[in-house]
């Protein structure tokens, strides 16, 4: 091909990219994909034409606030991996390297995301662009508290939310606050963390962000439901999932569905929790969210056990496992291995060791995370009822020290209604597998609760 022949095949493309341009239809009318498809079209002439800028401008108004609200993960990995080494304009090239890494966090490649989240803050910072500095280290501290390492993402948010506050930017600091909630919550500190959320809540109707007021409506119902306010919580999720499904945003419909079913789980009503969970993990499947699909395995296979459907949890639990996401691993470990004890499988007490040592990695990040802690409890009462001298009576409270040891601390770091009722629900699990003998550890949570 001479070159004469590769300038004609540029400018045909750049005509049908043009082509393409003038048959968009108007903004109100973009419902699903298929009324995006102009602009894909569009985007992949100009791909083709070497008019890489162009084609990142053409995604930026349809990313966002449609093809990542409907789900579209896995595709626009496709189309901003594209991108990637071609863009002209650095301003650009971060917010494509950005835009990347949040679909990569979603679809559960954490590493991957904050590689590609460090490049954008870089060339940011470079060019002195404040606005795209914050997003990006607002980001990248919720791909670090993915990975268990709150106290990191807690260091990265309080830097948005300064950088948001400087340049008056609304949007990111409800964002900031918001997580921040949510990574407090994590370490216990419901009051802190309600009072953030409320601050985000606020923000988000001051500025008309719906996203965003379906999130902290939501958020806020996690904090209440640990409170064992299970009511409160159960509203809250009810307007967050109401939002959700007016601007169409499927990812956190599925994850309003999934904590609903939770809250009737805590209520014991198992089937309306397995009712709601398996509507959200339809969604989850579906959107290729892998750490919601892995959370509503996981509340499926607790449900499941709750009613003694043993094959359909240990499948779920397995399913969780597999999916092999940090934040979820360590209790699908400890799921399974409370379904395999009531199966009477030896397997047990290896999957009760393999969930303990997920506990422990989470924990050797941060070491005030209140959920991996109680799970870590609850896996060494699994091991010890498994050891073959818990058959012997004498050598029970010796077996079971670790554990207790381990729901002191663990109270001392949350002792939250809900959060304490979550630890007695798995330790009563363990007992109607036939783990008699374990008194002191009821007797240490139950005290908590009066």
């Amino acid at each position: 091909m001479n070159r004469e022949d590769s300038y004609t095949q540029q400018n045909l493309e750049l005509r049908a990219a043009d082509f393409y341009a003038s048959i968009r239809k108007p903004e109100s009318e973009w419902k699903t994909i298929d009324d995006l498809a102009p602009q894909l079209a569009e985007f992949e002439h100009r791909v083709r034409a070497g008019d890489y800028d162009g084609a990142c401008r053409v995604l930026g108004p349809i990313d966002f606030n449609y093809l990542d609200l409907w789900g579209h993960y896995t595709h626009l990995v496709e189309l901003r991996e594209k991108l990637l080494e071609h863009l002209a304009d650095d301003g650009l090239q971060a917010y494509n390297l950005g835009r990347l890494s949040e679909s990569y966090r979603v679809l559960g490649q954490v590493e991957k995301a904050i590689k590609f989240y460090e490049q954008a803050l870089a060339i940011a910072r470079e060019i002195d662009d404040h606005w795209g500095e914050g997003i990006i280290l607002s980001n990248l501290g919720s791909a670090y508290r993915d990975l268990g390492q709150v106290e990191r993402a807690i260091e990265l948010y309080e830097k948005a939310l300064a950088i948001a506050n400087e340049i008056s930017d609304r949007w990111n600091e409800g964002r900031c606050l918001g997580r921040l909630g949510f990574a407090y919550r994590a370490l216990g500190q419901f009051e802190r963390a309600i009072k953030l959320h409320e601050q985000a809540l606020a923000i988000a109707r001051e500025i008309d962000d719906r996203e965003g007021e379906s999130m902290w409506l939501g958020y806020l119902g996690i904090a209440y439901r640990a409170l064992g306010q299970f009511e409160q919580a159960i509203k809250l999720y009810e307007q967050a999932l109401a939002i959700a499904r007016e601007i169409g945003d499927c990812r956190r419909e599925s994850i309003w569905l999934s904590s609903l079913g939770l809250a009737y789980y805590s209520l014991e009503q198992f089937e309306w929790a397995i009712e709601f969970r398996e509507q959200a993990l339809a969604i989850a499947r579906k959107v290729g969210d892998r750490l919601e699909e892995s959370y509503q395995l996981l509340v499926m296979g607790k449900a499941l056990l709750a009613v003694g459907e043993l094959f359909e949890a240990r499948q779920h639990c397995a399913e969780a496992l597999a999916l092999d996401v940090p934040e979820t691993s360590y209790q699908a470990a400890l799921t399974l291995g409370i379904v395999l004890l009531h199966q009477h499988d030896t397997a047990a007490r290896e999957t009760f060791a393999d969930a303990a040592a997920r506990c422990r990695a989470l924990l050797d990040k941060t070491a005030g995370l209140y959920e991996p802690r109680y799970a870590l409890a609850a896996a060494l009462v699994g091991q010890a009822v498994c050891n073959p001298r818990w058959a012997e009576e004498g050598e029970r409270a010796g077996l079971l020290a670790p554990a207790v040891a381990e729901y002191r601390r663990a109270l001392e770091n949350c002792a939250a209604p809900g959060v304490v009722g979550d630890a007695l629900r798995d330790l009563e699990m363990i007992r109607a597998a036939g783990g008699e003998g374990l008194e002191p550890a009821f007797e240490l949570l139950e005290s908590a609760r009066q």
